[in-house]
């Protein structure tokens, strides 16, 4: 699925119930409380938080297993909502 912005032809795949979204973020401890945040590494900032806003609220509402290239081990795990305009992220176990 496209999630332009980070770079040109950024792309998030999907294997069944795991989405695996590249990188979508950077770092993860300041960008799963606070997504709107872009970094230096974006291409295009406003789209890639735009994107990366869109691609959370739909893998968090669909409750999909994420995984991406800067998430600490185990580089996977869940989403929720923090209900402020953040998400929680929760390794697997």
């Amino acid at each position: 699925m496209a999630n332009y912005g980070h770079t040109p032809g950024h792309t998030v795949y999907f294997v069944d119930n795991v989405a695996i979204w590249g990188d979508m973020t950077h770092a993860m401890a300041f960008q799963m409380p606070y997504p709107q945040v872009a970094v230096t590494y974006d291409t295009d900032a406003p789209a890639a938080v735009a994107a990366r806003l869109k691609m959370l609220e739909y893998l968090s509402a669909n409750e999909y297993i994420v995984g991406g290239m800067h998430i600490a081990y185990p580089g996977m795990g869940t989403l929720k909502s923090n209900e402020k305009d953040g998400y929680l992220f929760t390794p697997l176990k």
